[in-house]
């Protein structure tokens, strides 16, 4: 079956809804790590993933739609400069028609010599489609975009922004998220967080009248435990909630329920009931993130509701509160995040004697019956030259990576010389359970 190679994606007919904004927009970098492409879509009936590009840059795609949305009057208005430090889209493996996207801006002004970092903002964005989610990725970076204006608009409003001066030649540099308030030393703040922005800075409202007290709610999985507001803490229902401080924790509001926040090293987690796992072996996590209008649905996975019904249910999940865009990532990310190929080799379980694997001739693993090796392969995922030692014996393969996708080669002992095989169906599939099992035990990682 031959499947699109990728997608591409354009803003040319998209407009900002925004108005009033005394600002101009006069540069766009983009200082992603990964600027193969935008993240990841699935196409056509079998939901094939491919890689998102956009059709001119991405710098070039995002200045034209300011230039549209504020029009060419900049008389009066503030020059400023937009750093993109992360955008990534992706799409639900599990449940067909959802789109998502994460963001990072920073918004700086240009001054003699460099430019003064005003603020960095994160969203996140979800869009549902009924018949293709793939069509919703540009809808996705509008939105993300509009949210990250309205929060910078608002912490001007409030005196918040910043004045730390950047040199020119440090355009390019991602802020240090090191230096967010929230994991600066001292005691927290109670209050309520409006937004993912108030959280970043520890500057939460004073809740009238009343303290912020939490007490534990039920226990979902095997140790998520989420909060509740003590009865009479309930909260306006008319303002917007990120989350809520009681002066010890931070809790954010993730699908109607508050988590506590807890701090991990230079890292800050929220332990989840664990998501169902997809058929490629690595658990898929819907990742909406939080700071959403109103605190709704903080957090879009379908998993959660699912896994928390079950009898049987797996421990909890540590995810990691990503300082830049605002989304929660598993710790161990998901595949649906990693912008890669991914070959798992896998050893016969009748393999009657070791293989040795070398990718272009370096000694890549040596597998035992019932091992496999999980190669990660980074774009744009060239083909690769596996060889096969065996009994004395050599075998050269070729192998074809896809991005996003992942192939599964099983290694053979045939009649005392190796050999490799690319499965399919049922074959694969058993594999693969195998994998998620544990039966088949995994050697090494490249």
């Amino acid at each position: 079956m031959i499947f699109a190679q990728s997608y591409t994606l354009t803003l040319e007919d998209k407009q900002l809804k925004i108005k009033n904004f005394p600002y101009y927009v006069v540069q766009v970098t983009d200082a992603r790590a990964q600027t193969y492409c935008l993240g990841m879509a699935k196409t056509g009936m079998a939901g094939h993933r491919v890689p998102v590009f956009s059709k001119d840059s991405l710098t070039t795609e995002i200045s034209g739609l300011f230039r549209r949305s504020l029009g060419p009057d900049t008389a009066g208005h503030t020059p400023l400069v937009l750093r993109i430090n992360q955008l990534l889209v992706y799409e639900d493996m599990l449940n067909a028609g959802q789109a998502f996207l994460e963001i990072s801006l920073s918004f700086l002004q240009p001054v003699a010599g460099g430019y003064i970092e005003l603020t960095t903002i994160g969203a996140t964005s979800t869009k549902i489609s009924q018949i293709d989610a793939s069509r919703k990725h540009d809808d996705n970076i509008v939105a993300g975009i509009e949210d990250c204006l309205a929060t910078f608009w608002q912490e001007k409003q409030m005196g918040n922004l910043g004045t730390r001066r950047v040199p020119a030649a440090h355009l390019y540099q991602l802020p240090d998220v090191q230096s967010f308030a929230v994991l600066q030393n001292g005691s927290n703040k109670a209050g309520v967080f409006h937004s993912f922005s108030d959280f970043l800075n520890n500057t939460p409202n004073e809740h009238p009248g009343l303290p912020i007290v939490m007490k534990p709610g039920r226990v979902r999985g095997k140790g998520a435990v989420y909060y509740q507001l003590e009865k009479g803490n309930d909260l306006d229902e008319k303002i917007n909630v990120w989350g809520v401080s009681d002066g010890q924790y931070a809790y954010a509001l993730i699908y109607g329920d508050y988590y506590r926040i807890e701090r991990s090293g230079d890292s800050l987690l929220v332990n989840l009931p664990a998501p169902v796992s997809a058929d490629d072996a690595t658990p898929i996590f819907i990742i909406g993130g939080l700071g959403l209008i109103g605190g709704l649905a903080g957090l879009a996975v379908s998993g959660i509701i699912a896994a928390a019904t079950k009898k049987d249910v797996p421990p909890p999940v540590p995810y990691q509160v990503d300082l830049l865009t605002s989304s929660l990532s598993p710790v161990n990310l998901p595949n649906t995040r990693r912008v890669e190929a991914r070959v798992l080799l896998c050893c016969s379980e009748f393999a009657r004697s070791p293989i040795t694997v070398r990718l272009d001739g370096q000694e890549l693993c040596t597998l035992e019956k019932g091992q496999f090796y999980r190669l990660r392969v980074p774009p744009p995922a060239a083909e690769i030259n596996l060889t096969l030692e065996a009994n004395g014996k050599t075998y050269q393969e070729k192998v074809q990576p896809e991005m996003f996708n992942t192939e599964v080669c099983l290694l053979r002992i045939v009649k005392g010389e190796p050999r490799l095989d690319t499965p399919n169906g049922e074959i694969r599939s058993k594999l693969l359970r195998q994998i998620s099992d544990g039966e088949v035990k995994e050697q090494c990682r490249h």
